[in-house]
């Protein structure tokens, strides 16, 4: 057996008592890889083969190595940095994902604490001022709306209304191991519903998917800009997002032929729930209007 080089080996001497005394190590089976934590964040796994590739110092994504100030993978994105103390730490969430987070919680609680009395006279509010406003005029065949959970002003008086115009009503459907939005149709109230993963009812997969005129979506908060804050999920942005490229794909093949207008994408809201700027990241997709129980709010840089 070879000895260990001399330079290797004093090395050893001086850092594993230093590991050893300032944290335990932790070692449990990951993806075939043994995961070692040598000191708090700092992890390596052990058992992962290097993978030569684009230039020098390229890994497999499994194996680290420290370059600058701090820790890279092989796929040349940071894995962790290191703070005053020396110590690698793995990366946070970015700064905008952080704020999402706080704000998330503060409007939960905020919306939590609404009074059920006042929520329900909320709704016929947004009911009204849907019917005086310029979103009533729009040529929605199909609106796709939501059932209220979780404290969301509830929609179902504008749904009544909208459903004695004689328009389509719709509801988003999230299939079981999909992570694509989409929307059913769903006829009339008492049609039976099944519950998807996150426990909120939707139409049952033989209800036919449409592609909605309008989507009703929920939020947390918004601001004037037309930036909402959901839950997390990227649902809505990811459904509204889609439509709107459909149909520039549509209008830009068929040059302009109608019917093929993008969704307009509505938040309901209570007016409470306006903050003065929603972080937002490339993924979000703003709204074209905001509908509260005080009347509706257009986005700066939208035109009614």
């Amino acid at each position: 057996m070879k000895k260990m080089p001399a330079a290797a080996a004093t090395m050893t001497r001086i850092l594993f008592p230093f590991l050893k005394s300032h944290a335990k190590l932790k070692t449990r089976a990951l993806s075939g890889a043994r995961k070692t934590e040598y000191a708090p964040g700092l992890v390596i796994l052990s058992g992962a083969v290097p993978a030569f590739g684009r230039g020098r110092k390229y890994m497999a994504p499994t194996c680290l190595f420290r370059s600058g100030g701090g820790v890279r993978n092989g796929c040349d994105g940071p894995v962790s940095s290191s703070n005053a103390a020396g110590t690698a730490t793995m990366s946070q969430p970015s700064k905008i994902a952080r704020a999402k987070a706080r704000l998330r919680q503060d409007a939960l609680a905020k919306r939590a604490s609404r009074q059920s009395q006042e929520a329900r006279k909320a709704a016929q509010e947004i009911a009204r001022h849907f019917g005086s406003s310029f979103l009533s005029e729009e040529k929605a065949i199909c609106v796709a709306a939501y059932l209220a959970v979780k404290g969301e002003i509830s929609p179902a008086p504008l749904l009544a209304r909208l459903r004695q115009e004689g328009r389509r009503c719709a509801l988003p459907c999230i299939e079981e191991g999909e992570e694509d939005m989409i929307f059913r149709e769903c006829a009339a109230p008492g049609v039976p519903l099944k519950m998807n993963r996150f426990r909120i009812p939707q139409p049952p997969p033989d209800m036919p998917a449409i592609a909605p005129d309008m989507i009703l979506a929920p939020l947390l908060a918004f601001d004037r800009e037309g930036y909402r804050l959901g839950y997390g999920g990227g649902f809505y942005d990811r459904a509204i997002a889609r439509m709107r490229r459909g149909a520039s794909k549509r209008r830009a093949s068929e040059r302009g032929a109608d019917g093929h207008s993008p969704p307009l994408a509505v938040g309901l809201a209570f007016a409470a729930q306006e903050e003065a700027r929603i972080p937002r990241e490339e993924h979000d997709a703003p709204l074209d209007a905001v509908l509260t129980e005080r009347g509706v709010i257009v986005p700066r840089g939208f035109s009614e």
